[in-house]
């Protein structure tokens, strides 16, 4: 990893940075939103990809002690799936694996907590031609009790042609060009969001107003028995659906690693599709109480930028 490779690349990142964000209609948006949902020094409050002004620092040193570091044998799990010989592959393993050296023993990150106290409001500017709103929570780490009500929640708001938001906003009174509602579920925390994009002649408070409104409903009124039937079955169908690939992303080996890294048992399927069969309507509801209420959330307005 020489010098002039590293410098090569960090030019090779910093374009990708621009066509993940500056240059893609929306793209600072995700930034400037978990900015507000994160605080200072939160390791979700910044991209992965980090600033150009990271990029621009970061020195070659710098990258081969973090090569160094995290990318040993020890901080990383290895899964082969398939039809194999176990004995016979363990030792393919021990030999093509067994002299690489540990590197140094790697901290658990440590993050400071995050909580929401109040609504954070903010607009920003974008070369685009229709206004977007973004609304957003915290919520529970992955696999935490929570995590699989919300995904349900998300479905049940935004996933589909029959979904509430997708009826009431693009469908019914056609304010919205498009809407979503997802549960990004991580390691160290995750968040909800709905992201609503307004139709021309429309606005994001029209919007906002009807988005609140929905979400009243289910916080006075649980899903309806169809609305839980559709969404859960949806899920129990797509996770059949992977499990049928041994390989590739989203397969049984992808998906038994994904568990060991959480911390879980890597045979943790049962238990994890469980998570969604077992729910009730008054679970969704009530998660949607407990982790999105109206008072503590961040919205975010993107705005089209006024032409000279």
């Amino acid at each position: 990893m020489t010098t002039e490779r590293v410098d090569g690349q960090r030019e090779v990142v910093k374009n990708e940075r621009r066509q993940s964000y500056e240059n893609r209609p929306y793209g600072m948006a995700s930034i400037e939103l978990d900015r507000l949902l994160w605080p200072p020094g939160h390791p979700y409050s910044w991209p992965p990809i980090g600033s150009m002004e990271d990029l621009t620092a970061a020195r070659h040193e710098d990258i081969v002690s973090f090569f160094k570091t995290y990318y040993a044998p020890n901080n990383a799990s290895l899964v082969i799936a398939g039809d194999i010989d176990l004995a016979r592959t363990r030792a393919l393993v021990e030999k093509w694996f067994s002299e690489l050296p540990r590197g140094p023993v790697v901290s658990p990150v440590s993050a400071p907590t995050a909580l929401l106290t109040e609504v954070k409001r903010q607009t920003i500017t974008d070369q685009v031609r229709l206004p977007r709103l973004y609304l957003g929570w915290l919520t529970p780490r992955a696999y935490a009790p929570g995590t699989a009500a919300l995904d349900v929640a998300a479905a049940i708001l935004a996933e589909g042609k029959n979904s509430r938001l997708y009826t009431r906003l693009v469908y019914e009174t056609q304010m919205a060009q498009d809407v979503t509602a997802v549960q990004q579920s991580s390691a160290l925390g995750s968040s909800f969001l709905i992201i609503a994009t307004a139709r021309p002649g429309h606005t994001v408070a029209e919007i906002q107003k009807a988005i609140d409104e929905e979400l009243e409903r289910l916080r006075g009124e649980p899903p309806q028995p169809r609305e839980m039937q559709r969404v859960i079955k949806q899920i129990e169908a797509s996770f059949y659906r992977s499990m049928e690939r041994v390989g590739g992303f989203g397969g049984k080996g992808n998906q038994m690693n994904a568990y060991y890294f959480a911390g879980a048992s890597p045979d943790f399927f049962a238990e994890d599709l469980a998570r969604y069969t077992s729910l009730s309507a008054a679970d969704v509801q009530a998660a949607i109480l407990r982790w999105l209420p109206r008072d503590r959330r961040v919205e975010l307005i993107v705005e089209p930028e006024k032409r000279q």
